[in-house]
């Protein structure tokens, strides 16, 4: 199968072939880089693009000057939120509305206080969420990666004229904060076992009179004298209800977990929307066993089909092309998140897909929205680093 995509640069159309993943136009010494320090900037994905000037003989192609445009250069200060406290001050402001640009189901996993869902991939699908008033502060994050840049310009033209942009994302929130859990997903990974731990910090009468299920029995008090329990997975999802529950999370991220995040409604709340309920004395001790996450596929067989000439699976890189074209997986095919929507009708049905990109926070964004056009897929959950030699995989 080919895909292609129409990049039209100096008022001249490139036709790339995105299935060889073969290189179109050359650079070397000769050519003349603007805003760029190397050629090996060309893969910052925080540049929101490229400008190439290039000379053609018959069927080479050669770039005599290449210019990158860096979004964030162009950003106000204002623009533009520096660190998690900042941002902790600014989204405390009930007139901010502030969006999480992720995929809905990393929203539900958890998201920051206050935040409403803006996945960046479907944009507009989700853009009833944006306020009426233009004027109305509007803040986005996402992974800290470059898709809440495309969700900025966005915004904009819309027509809000306070849009900022939490640049350090969901991952520099989390290493110091907790998140929401929203009701659904706690109720879905119930069902479906998916590991996580849930801690109930209510009384001990108010526990045997009912309690979600699976929920372990932990006083506020008595968190010290458990810590050594707590399992060595620092990204174990943790969640936490009952009162006290955000001093309770604040101290278990102070031991160094990743995921702590506390349930969007009171036990009450839950009892009124779910069946997951469960009466009489609650566990007292923490017991959690990490699966791989639905939809991933594990480095090891990541490599084992990478490596398979003529192999079954197509793989898929959604990172922008000037990170594709610089070093990418052999054999894969780029299909950058930002077009997958419209590509979806091209993607055969008869193999099964494997997502990656840089840290695979794109790959699982990627993964939910062919999960729901049912076309099967596996997305690589973790860092890929490209050598001189392949690739590296890392955090799995």
């Amino acid at each position: 199968m080919g895909f292609t995509k129409n990049l039209a640069y100096e008022a001249r159309l490139i036709q790339l072939d995105l299935t060889t993943g073969q290189e179109i136009i050359r650079f070397d010494h000769r050519t003349v880089l603007n805003n760029l320090e190397s050629f090996t900037e060309l893969a910052d994905c925080r540049d929101d693009g490229i400008k190439i000037k290039f000379i053609a003989d018959d069927d080479e192609k050669l770039a005599t000057e290449i210019t990158g445009f860096k979004l964030t250069a162009g950003l106000t200060p204002a623009a533009v939120i520096p660190d998690k406290n900042t941002m902790a001050r600014i989204i405390a402001n009930p007139e901010v509305n502030t969006y999480d640009l992720r995929s809905e189901s990393e929203f539900a996993r958890g998201h920051l206080p206050g935040a409403m869902p803006l996945p960046a991939s479907s944009f507009e699908k989700f853009s009833f969420n944006l306020p009426n008033n233009r004027e109305t502060p509007v803040v986005l994050y996402g992974d800290s990666d470059c898709f809440d840049h495309a969700a900025f310009i966005k915004a904009e033209k819309s027509g809000y004229r306070d849009v900022r942009i939490y640049l350090g994302g969901y991952q520099d929130w989390t290493a110091s904060d907790y998140v929401v859990v929203a009701t659904d997903w706690l109720e879905q990974a119930i069902a479906d076992k998916i590991p996580h731990i849930l801690i109930d910090l209510r009384p001990t009468a108010e526990i045997v009179d009912g309690h979600i299920k699976g929920a372990v029995a932990i006083a506020p008090a008595d968190l010290d004298r458990q810590h050594d329990r707590f399992p060595t997975t620092l990204d174990a999802p943790i969640i936490l209800y009952g009162p006290g529950r955000k001093g309770a999370a604040a101290k278990i991220i102070s031991w160094g977990y990743r995921q702590v995040g506390v349930l969007a409604a009171s036990f009450e709340g839950w009892q009124a929307i779910s069946n997951q309920v469960a009466y009489g004395p609650a566990a007292t001790a923490i017991a959690f066993t990490p699966e791989p996450r639905i939809g991933t596929i594990t480095g090891t067989e990541f490599n084992k089909l990478a490596n398979l000439p003529d192999g079954p699976a197509l793989f898929i890189d959604v990172r922008e092309p000037v990170e594709f074209y610089t070093a990418s997986v052999p054999g894969a095919v780029n299909l950058p998140l930002t077009e997958l929507n419209g590509k979806i009708g091209e993607l055969p049905a008869d193999r099964e897909i494997i997502l990656y990109s840089n840290s695979g926070a794109r790959a699982a964004m990627a993964h939910a929205i062919l999960d729901s056009a049912g076309l099967a897929n596996r997305y690589l959950h973790a860092a890929i680093t490209f050598t001189a030699s392949g690739f590296e995989i890392s955090g799995d």
